[in-house]
């Protein structure tokens, strides 16, 4: 009975997934779709995203990381209960 049940569901599944929504997508009105505020965040003083911005920033960092002198110590100040 459990193979029944099982051949049954990978039947449906197989016929549910050669279901093309193709035809869906292309009947979307462009009016209808919803506004990208995401990119508009990011991309605002320009209207364009740098793709190379993070490897710049990560370029950055590795430099503040080699500038920044070793030696330091931190001292504790904190709470001595």
């Amino acid at each position: 009975m459990i193979r029944f049940n099982t051949l049954c569901l990978l039947g449906l599944l197989l016929v549910s997934c050669t279901h093309s929504s193709e035809e869906q997508i292309s009947n979307i009105n462009s009016e209808e779709t919803p506004h990208d505020f995401m990119f508009m965040q990011r991309a605002y003083p320009t209207g364009e995203i740098r793709t190379d911005a993070y490897a710049e920033a990560m370029a950055w960092k590795k430099e503040q990381l080699q500038q920044r002198s070793s030696g330091v110590l931190w001292e504790f100040t904190g709470p001595t209960n």
